[in-house]
């Protein structure tokens, strides 16, 4: 063993002296060769030759030994390529280990510099060589860079300085690359390389960590791994840029970056969230941070591409939804793939077009479409076929909207799977809530609840064909679904093909299914207009086929169910409401079928409604129908037509009740307004009650019937009225005139009741109490005969059966003919109205807007009416007598009977002229009042023209004028002669001839007073009416030497009514108070002064006595009476002063006393008057030179009985002279009218006489009494 040992060590010894033998020789070897190597260099070029690929020189090769290591250098390196420089370096330097080198039994080095390497590079159709290399399907260039990487790979130390590469490419232009420094080392059996990069110039380097290896050891193919800080780089766009992204204006990227080659395989990269920024030429700009996977191989060319977190922002900084996508290139199919799981619809069509051609379809589609919303789970496959690139899209759309283009739809919020290739396309959608339209179709979007359905399109040759199946939609509570087929045309007309089917559609919605070409614009309007938005729509069904050209006929079918609709026939005629029925639009028009509606509030049915298309135009609205209805509501109907402004215009004012048929048929112009309506209308009656508002009278239409037409008129109609107590017959008939406007022609005959037709016109009573008797008549009817608008009424009849119970002179008996001759012409506002009755009467007025305008009236004259009618009624004519007593009650009647024929109290109000008065002169022979007086040559003049306000009344008995002073009426009598008649004792007090409130107030004259042919002064009134009070304040008497003041006052209160009466008279003479009531001044005086307060129940026209209360206080000095004969009989109102019942009762001589010219010294008096008694409050006295006269005691007016006492102080003398001091009594001016008008010759039988006097006034009867001596009155 331990021989073993030693033999052992002694071997290795000495191998160990043989290998450092062998490796000092060897080094002795090298150091002394390695100054030869240049003459190697040929050698050396052609084996590198070999190894690269390409053609190598070398300017020197030089070597020396660094420790045992030798090292070997490279000067002027170039590598050519077809005799072009590819590649250089300035300096080579390779250090060998030895030792690795021995032992790996291959050259190992220590290190490889290479000093200022230049590199050019070239790609051509995604290939990359050396510069000016031909690039073959059999190329080398993979073996040779693999070479490369296998020395590199066996190399520890590998450094590069101070490179340049430069770049040439197809694809991504020229570029520039320096490398300052780069360094390979070995590390764990790897090559690292670890350099920093310059990019055309850039600043910034990229900064590489590189590791080259086999995949296998030894036998693997290369691989090289890397990773890549990049910073922010533009990549270059110039005109070498591809066509593709022509429209790109800069692309910068910055990031990490993860790279994987295998020679001959491909390489696979991978970026982190790096920063991407794309920018085009219209200012759009996109940045994005996504993460990235790239993989291509090399063997088969394919491309594949990830991309996640893909969220890009805009150049407004919004950003849109991150996506996942991947890519896809497959060189053998040459189609690309292209996936994403989302993206925003309105980004994608942004950026998607600028890499799109615009001739392409896809582009245009894009481009007219405007997509906005999100896509997801979308898939691009795009290819090439026959040539031409072929593509496919699909997806699904979320929440989407697109605007409508050639028949693909415009909506919005929907969810839809797309689909769209290079020659189809559809789209299956569904939608909540959004708006829907169909341009091609419509014009209006619709807000729908709901829609789905299916459009798809196609390349048809030189057409686009779209077609929509399956389509529904759900709004305004309507449910609609169909389909269309839409084509558009290069060579022809687009076309178009419509189905729609509805249910509970709407009426507002009538028309939003039909498109917009589909109808003319006249037909169009009409059913937009006749529809309004109201009712439903049932069993809509549209179909539509029409070329979509101007001038193009559409084929239009439209049915719909209408349910509570209402319809507008045509401006002017009354909408139909709840209509029900059935609504058609095909090629012959429109036609509507009314089942049921209310038509201006009168149920009908049965109506039909067609507007006729004749030629492509619609231009006529016919209606028609009959009906079975109430008269009223059916004229209520027609009424509400424009018929009421034509046919039925004269019959405006008529109502009618019953049933009544209709029948009509009417055609209204649409478009040409100017055509008047085609009218065709036949109404029968049978019993129904007729109202004629224009002359207020009722009736009931026995039977009749009423026809009429545009084209011949009023034709066969007829009525048989009954009214007024008889029957009329009507028959009408109608011409066109000249000019071409319809007169309507009437023939009236019949009978009515002569005071019915008082009543009717609401004479008054008087008038129709006495009328009486059954006339006939007949008459002629015509309407715009003489001019348009005007009506002509003709009436004769002789009256006989009419019996007028008036007095003369417009009496008539029943069997008396009297011709009455009437013609009444309306036009607008003025109605002419001419009558002749027999050759009493003749008249023409003009009534104009419902008012008199003026007119004459003339009485038994044979005077022609003038032709010319003035403004103002003027009468004139003559009546040989007039019995005013006769006409009285006619005339009282009308006054005091009131519309309820109760009395009537209400005022007149101040009489004035009327206003429509123009003129009157009337002559009457004789005028009787009653059968005290009679007016004869009366006279009744009036003319506006001179004197407005002043009307004249004159006779041979009175003469008065009638105007007014200062605005109040006055009356002023030149004189008035009035007779009286022997007045009853029946009491009055409660029915005067007129009350307070029906005398206005007035001025009121009278110069010349004669009662009985016996003067009664003059006097001067001021009447002031106050409703029921009446005040004459003052009353007056016009005394030159004195004063009249008096007021008298009346309550005409129906309870209670009373008169005051007060009078203050004073003044020097008595004979001008007393020679206004005589012929002359009966009584004189030095003064004298009366007052009366006196008060009675009722009126001024009746003195009641009961009633009767107040006092009267008179006092005469120096006077004389002068004419006993001439006192009138009111001076004995009292019962005291009867002289002629004195001289027959009396036996003394009396004729020295009441002779004339009686003096006296004092005259006077006070009494007191209680209720129809007359009392002396202070004696009558009377003291003259002959005698002293004292009267004492009472008087009762009421019973006309009288207590009194007779004294008197007697002279010597034989006789009393108690009358002549009677006769002297002083004039109580004030009441001497008033009181003998009211009580009249009744007061004259009262009187006293000497002694004591009792008894009646008429037969008194005086018995002497013992005288007592009265005591005498202080003076």
């Amino acid at each position: 063993m331990k021989k073993q040992l030693q033999g052992c060590i002694c071997g290795g010894y000495w191998l160990l002296v043989g290998v450092v033998a062998f490796f000092a020789i060897l080094i002795v070897a090298v150091k002394l060769l390695l100054p030869c190597l240049n003459d190697y260099r040929e050698q050396i070029e052609s084996n590198l030759s070999h190894l690269t690929g390409y053609q190598v020189t070398l300017e020197s090769v030089g070597g020396h030994l660094e420790g045992i290591d030798p090292t070997v250098s490279a000067n002027g390196l170039l590598v050519s390529v077809n005799g072009k420089p590819a590649a250089s370096v300035a300096e080579i330097r390779v250090r060998i280990d030895v030792i690795k080198s021995l032992l790996s039994l291959s050259p190992q080095f220590t290190y490889v510099r290479f000093v200022k390497p230049s590199l050019s590079l070239q790609e051509t159709a995604g290939q990359w060589s050396l510069k000016g290399s031909t690039v073959s399907s059999d190329s080398k260039g993979s073996l040779g860079f693999e070479r490369i990487l296998g020395y590199l790979t066996a190399q520890q130390r590998f450094s590069i300085l101070q490179a340049n590469i430069d770049l040439v490419s197809e694809q991504f232009g020229d570029h520039s690359v320096v490398v300052p420094s780069a360094y390979v080392f070995q590390h764990g059996g790897s090559s690292w390389i670890k350099s920093a990069i310059y990019l055309d110039g850039n600043t910034t380097p990229f900064d590489v960590n590189a590791k080259i290896y086999q995949s296998l050891g030894v036998f693997g193919a290369y691989q090289l791994d890397a990773s890549l800080n990049v910073p922010i780089i533009s990549v270059p766009l110039d005109k070498q840029t591809a066509p593709w992204a022509a429209q790109m204006a800069k692309v910068d990227f910055a990031g990490k970056l993860w790279l994987n080659y295998r020679v001959g395989e491909g390489f696979a990269l991978q970026a982190k969230p790096s920063r991407f920024m794309l920018a085009f030429k219209n200012g759009e700009t996109y940045a994005a941070a996504p993460a990235v996977r790239v993989r291509y191989s090399q063997k088969s060319g394919g491309v594949f591409v990830e991309a996640h977190q893909l969220a890009l922002e805009d150049e407004a900084g919004k950003i849109y939804p991150s996506t996942n996508l991947s890519f896809e290139w497959s060189p053998a199919s040459r189609q690309s793939y292209l996936s994403f799981n989302q993206m925003d619809l309105g980004v994608a069509y942004r950026v998607a077009n600028h890499f799109l051609k615009p001739e392409w379809y896809v582009a245009r589609l894009l481009a007219g479409l405007a997509p906005q919303g999100l896509v997801s789970n979308a898939s691009l496959r795009i290819g090439d076929k026959d040539g031409d690139v072929s593509y496919h899209f699909i997806s699904n759309l979320q929440q989407a909207a697109v605007t409508g283009y050639q028949g693909i739809p415009d909506v919005d919020h929907v969810d839809a799977v797309f689909s769209l290739t290079d020659g189809d396309g559809y789209i299956q959608f569904k939608q909540k809530h959004g708006t829907l339209a169909f341009p091609t179709l419509y014009q209006d979007k619709w807000r729908v609840s709901a829609s789905s359905g299916l459009v798809d399109w196609q390349q048809v040759q030189n057409t686009l064909v779209v077609t929509g199946r399956d389509l529904k939609v759900h709004r305004n509570g309507a449910d609609v679904e169909g389909g269309f087929r839409f084509e558009s045309r290069k060579e022809a007309p687009d076309w178009l093909s419509l189905s729609i089917r509805g249910q509970h559609v709407s009426v507002a919605d009538r028309l939003t299914y039909v498109p917009q070409n589909a109808l003319n614009k006249s037909l169009h309007d009409w059913i937009d207009g006749a529809l309004a938005d109201q009712g439903e729509v049932n069993n809509l069904n549209l179909i539509v086929q029409s070329e979509l050209a101007d001038g193009a006929t559409p084929d239009v079918r439209l049915k719909m169910d209408v349910k509570d609709a209402q319809l507008n026939y045509s401006p002017g005629w009354p909408t139909a409401k709840s209509v029900n029925g059935t609504f058609l639009l095909d090629k012959s028009g429109v036609h509507v079928a009314v089942k049921s509606a209310s038509l201006a509030g009168v149920a009908v049915s049965g109506v039909s409604v067609d507007v006729p298309i004749d030629k492509g135009a619609a231009d006529w609205l016919n209606i028609s129908g009959a009906l079975q209805h109430d008269a009223a509501e059916a004229l209520k109907l027609l009424r509400s037509t424009p018929l009421n402004d034509s046919v039925l215009a004269p019959f405006k004012s008529w109502t009618i009740a019953g049933d009544v048929g209709a029948q009509f048929d009417v055609s209204v112009p649409l478009n040409d307004q100017s055509l008047a309506p085609k009218v065709i209308l036949a109404l029968s009656f049978k019993d129904n009650p007729i109202y004629i508002g224009d002359v207020n009278l009722a009736g009931q239409v026995e039977q009749g019937q009423f026809h009429f037409s545009s084209k011949q008129g009023i034709t066969d109609s007829y009525f048989d009225v009954k009214a007024l107590s008889g029957v009329s017959h009507l028959t009408l008939s109608s011409e066109f005139e000249q000019d071409g406007r319809l007169s309507v022609m009437g023939q009236l005959s019949g009978s009515v009741d002569l005071r019915q037709v008082a009543s009717w016109q609401k004479w008054p009573d008087v008038i129709v109490d006495n009328l009486s008797g059954e006339v006939s008549y007949q008459g002629a009817l015509s309407v715009n005969k003489s001019q348009q608008d005007q009506v002509d009424l003709l009436i004769d009849s002789d009256l006989k059966g009419a019996q007028v119970a008036f007095p003369a002179p417009f009496s008539k008996s029943a069997a008396q003919a009297l011709s009455l001759e009437l013609k009444i012409m309306a036009h607008q506002q003025d109605v002419v109205v001419q009558s002749r009755l027999g050759s009493l009467a003749k008249s023409r007025l003009l009534v104009r807007s419902g008012t008199l305008f003026g007119g004459d009236l003339y009485l038994n004259s044979q005077k022609a009416l003038p032709q010319q009618i003035f403004n103002g009624f003027a009468v004139e004519g003559q009546l040989d007598s007039l019995n005013v007593a006769q006409w009285l009650p006619v005339v009282a009647n009308a006054s005091q009977v009131g519309a309820e024929g109760q009395p009537s109290h209400q005022t007149n109000g101040e009489f004035r002229v009327p206003t429509w008065l123009r003129g009157l002169d009337l002559l009457v022979d004789q005028v009787a009042l009653n059968e005290q007086n009679t007016l004869h040559n009366v006279k009744l003049n009036y003319a506006r023209s001179t004197a407005p306000e002043t009307l004249m009344l004159s006779s041979d008995e009175l003469n008065v004028k009638y105007d007014h002073e200062q605005g109040k009426p006055r009356l002023h009598f030149g004189y008035l002669n009035w007779n009286t008649e022997k007045r009853s004792v029946e009491a009055e007090a409660d029915n005067p001839p007129f009350h307070a409130n029906q005398i206005p107030s007035m001025h009121l004259i009278v110069d010349q007073l004669y009662i009985n042919q016996a003067p009664y002064g003059d006097w001067d009134l001021n009447i002031v009416q106050q409703g029921n009070l009446l005040r004459v304040d003052p009353f007056s008497s016009d005394l030159k030497q004195g004063s009249f003041d008096g007021h008298l006052v009346w309550r005409d209160d129906e309870s209670a009514p009373s008169v005051k009466l007060t009078m203050a008279i004073s003044g020097k003479d008595l004979a001008e108070l007393t020679g206004k009531f005589s012929s002359k001044g009966f009584v004189t005086s030095k003064n004298y002064k009366i007052d009366v307060v006196l008060n009675w129940y009722g009126n001024p026209f009746y003195f009641d006595r009961p009633s009767l209360s107040g006092s009267i206080v008179f006092d005469a000095k120096d006077g004389n009476f002068s004419q006993v004969d001439e006192l009138p009989g009111f001076m004995k109102i009292f019962g005291i002063f009867n002289v002629e019942a004195l001289k027959r009762r009396l036996t003394l001589d009396f004729s020295d006393l009441y002779k004339p010219g009686l003096t006296y010294d004092r005259f006077d008096g006070a009494f007191k008057i209680e209720k129809g008694v007359l009392t002396t409050t202070k004696p009558l006295h009377v003291l003259s030179p002959t005698a002293e006269v004292s009267l004492e005691g009472s008087a009762d007016i009421t019973h006309e009985t009288l207590d009194e006492v007779l004294t008197a102080t007697l002279p010597i003398s034989r006789s009393l002279p108690l009358a002549g001091l009677l006769w002297g009594t002083p004039q109580l001016a004030g009441i001497l009218y008033l009181t003998d008008k009211l009580i009249g010759d009744k007061i004259s039988k009262v009187t006293s006489a000497q002694y004591k006097v009792q008894g009646s006034f008429d037969e008194p009867i005086i018995t002497p009494i013992k005288h007592k001596p009265a005591k005498r009155v202080e003076r």
